[in-house]
């Protein structure tokens, strides 16, 4: 189940301000040479949100890493919030069949910027 969260109003209603905490890129890795590409594999921001009053972290399908000072502002390009639910099963130690689920919050945009940085037309 995919919400797109299209407009600042709506990202602002759900999240409330959000703040820029870090970045962590990951990049391929040469089996042959032993060493780390250049090439970046995927780039996740992690974000403090006020409404949440945690942190959550977006996947920037750009790749690119975002050029916002640490606790500013931020606004999103393309939002979507993507949960998805994980369970596993075990066995306790007296043989009896245990269960456990989780719902993870998935949060993908398409790029983010500084809300003071201006708009750049595509």
């Amino acid at each position: 189940m995919q919400i797109k969260l299209a407009s600042k109003e709506m990202v602002k209603e759900v999240l409330g301000k959000v703040i820029y905490l870090g970045c962590e890129q990951r990049y391929e890795y040469d089996q042959e040479k032993r060493e780390r590409t250049d090439k970046v594999l995927s780039t996740t921001v992690h974000l403090g949100c006020e409404k949440l009053e945690n942190s959550i972290d977006v996947n920037v399908q750009s790749n690119e890493a975002p050029d916002i000072a640490n606790f500013g502002e931020v606004a999103f390009e393309g939002l979507v919030y993507d949960p998805y639910a994980t369970a596993t099963s075990y066995e306790d130690a007296n043989g009896r069949s245990r269960s456990s689920a989780k719902v993870v919050e998935r949060f993908v945009c398409e790029s983010l910027r500084d809300v003071k940085a201006p708009v750049v037309a595509k």
